[in-house]
Formats: C-alpha cells, structure tokens, sequence
C-alpha cells in the first residue's frame, strides 16, 4: 500500500465518522481544492524578495497547514472518482517530459522556443494563427 492509499484511507474514514459525503460532490470538491489553494496563496501574496523569504519562514506552520488542506481534497477527489494518482502521475510525467525537454544549458533563460516558459499554452496557440 502506497503512501496516498494509506493517506486517503485516513481521509475516508475521517469524513465516514462525520457524515460529510453527503456534502462532498465533485463541484462541491472542485470548489474546497481551490479554495485551499487560494487560502495557501493568500499567505505570500503581496511578498517578494527578502520579504518573501522572511514571510515563508515566519508562516511555515501556516503555509503546511493550507498545502495539507490542497492534499486533502486531492487525494479525496482522486478517491471519489476513482483515480489511481501514482499511475496517473506516472501518465502525466511522461507526457510532461515530452511537452517540455530538458533544456541543453538548464541555467540559460527559458523561451517558448527551448521548451520553456509558454510552451504548449493555449494563449500561444491563439496568437501564433493570426
């Protein structure tokens, strides 16, 4: 049993023990995933520089709170819908390797063209037809 078994499982039991599915659509899900990830953005939002870097350190606890919340609707959506994540992460890296390279001088800047930055957006498909 992999980590993510073990972790949903946990997940699934905590939710059981409140009687929660009920509440737990997909939309409903969707929804708390990126509310999580909003709450975890919201925490740097604003920083940079020497400032982000404090703040990092300053909310770590805070920050692993919010990315623990991202990895619980995560892994309960994945389970609700029956998706195996480590084979779909599997799936998903090769495809990502393919899309994007590694790059001959990996400190040399990223372009669209050296499978960088903007490579395979939709926006880049839109400007480049007209």
């Amino acid at each position: 049993m992999n980590t993510f078994d073990i972790l949903t499982k946990r997940i699934v039991a905590f939710r059981a023990a409140r009687g929660w599915k009920r509440y737990h659509g997909p939309k409903d899900m969707a929804l708390g995933m990126l509310i999580e990830a909003a709450e975890f953005a919201e925490l740097v939002q604003y920083f940079t520089g020497s400032e982000l870097k404090k703040r990092i350190k300053e909310r770590k606890e805070a920050l692993a709170d919010e990315l623990v919340d991202v990895l619980w609707w995560v892994l309960l959506n994945a389970h609700d819908l029956g998706i195996d994540l480590e084979a779909a992460f599997e799936k998903k890296i090769k495809k990502n390797e393919v899309k994007y390279p590694p790059l001959s001088d990996p400190k040399a800047p990223r372009t669209a063209e050296n499978g960088g930055v903007g490579k395979g957006f939709e926006i880049d498909r839109i400007f480049k037809k007209k």
